[in-house]
């Protein structure tokens, strides 16, 4: 039954109910259940990788400008970092030891440029920077000559209704990253490390920010920082929980195991809350329906509907649970390292 089929069910709930009434009530009940947690469909299993950095040639920054201008052969090698999962316009840039900027937009220089604000010295390539460069530099006037990385250390959830990382496995490595750290993490590696200066396997996901950049295919997803950051290419295996899917589009469903059953008793519960609150004084003492006992009813049959509803997913959670436990209580792993030809021992 499609979300459109639902709100025509509604409609006949209380006299007088309005199709977007009956869509705002149904999209309430419909969070009221996700908001309770636990099911199945709110479980993902997804994956990224890291690009390995990117420092060929050099770079013309300008105090107060964000455009970064390439010289002839990081030109080059910017034409060839890019890849489906992570586009140049994804990473970071810094020069040094220096502020660590998002890139915003880049033009390979083989065009005109696409965003004006670029201003490309053509054909060589530019990139826009999230904010004015702001480093210390030896005048206003454009720097040229400065050495650059455009590396990757800030990642977007996998999805905007995302909650919580439940494992992050670095499956290169077999190393299981420490995910939804506290703030005492943050502060703890902000004091060691303020400049971002350690580079090395990533052992922590810290949160970063919700993603702001301008044009971006993520705006309004949270982020994460890798630390150590990561200079090389890493693969990484994510297990975590979301919200799940909101009820937008007429032709959108439910997802297993909920029934149009169970969100519209919800929805009835809203309805003839509403109704009663809205009853006409003026009507003679009984006259109608009893939206209080109907309230009561409904309430009563979708938590009796919820509660089934629960046990009929308990082994989908469970069999999504396993694939996600770290292995314990078997005592030494080895692990073939192809790289070496060496068969190395880890106690898990």
């Amino acid at each position: 039954m499609s979300f459109a089929t639902m709100i025509a069910d509604m409609r006949g709930a209380v006299p007088g109910y309005s199709a977007i009434l009956a869509r705002t009530h149904l999209r309430e009940a419909w969070l009221d259940i996700r908001n309770q947690k636990g099911w199945s469909f709110q479980l993902g299993v997804g994956s990224f990788t890291t690009p390995g950095q990117v420092s060929a040639g050099t770079v013309t920054v300008q105090l107060g400008s964000n455009v970064v201008i390439a010289d002839a052969q990081a030109t080059a090698a910017w034409l060839t970092a890019g890849n489906p999962l992570s586009f140049l316009s994804n990473r970071q840039f810094r020069v040094g030891a220096g502020t660590i900027y998002n890139i915003t937009f880049y033009d390979d220089g083989t065009t005109s440029p696409a965003d004006p604000s670029a201003n490309n010295n053509f054909p060589f390539a530019t990139i826009v920077l999230d904010r004015f460069y702001s480093d210390l530099v030896a005048s206003n006037a454009p720097q040229p000559g400065a050495g650059y990385t455009i590396y990757q250390p800030y990642y977007a959830t996998p999805v905007k209704e995302f909650e919580s990382w439940e494992a992050v496995c670095d499956v290169t490595n077999v190393i299981w990253l420490k995910c939804n750290g506290s703030k005492k993490d943050r502060e703890r590696i902000d004091r060691r490390d303020p400049q971002r200066q350690i580079f090395s396997n990533p052992g922590t996901l810290l949160s970063y920010e919700v993603d702001q950049r301008p044009n971006s295919a993520t705006l309004g997803f949270m982020m994460y920082e890798l630390y150590p950051q990561p200079q090389a290419q890493y693969s990484y295996q994510t297990w975590y929980t979301w919200k799940g899917p909101d009820l937008v589009n007429p032709g959108d469903t439910l997802p297993y195991p909920i029934t149009e059953h169970v969100v519209k008793a919800f929805a009835r519960v809203k309805a003839y809350e509403w109704a009663e609150a809205n009853k006409d004084a003026a009507n003679p003492r009984g006259a109608g329906a009893d939206f209080r006992f109907l309230l009561s009813s409904a309430n009563a049959q979708a938590m009796e509907q919820l509660k089934e509803l629960r046990l009929l997913d308990r082994d989908r959670v469970d069999m999504w649970t396993s694939q996600m436990t770290r292995i314990t209580g078997f005592g030494p792993i080895a692990t073939f390292d192809p790289a070496t030809g060496e068969v190395m021992t880890r106690n898990m």
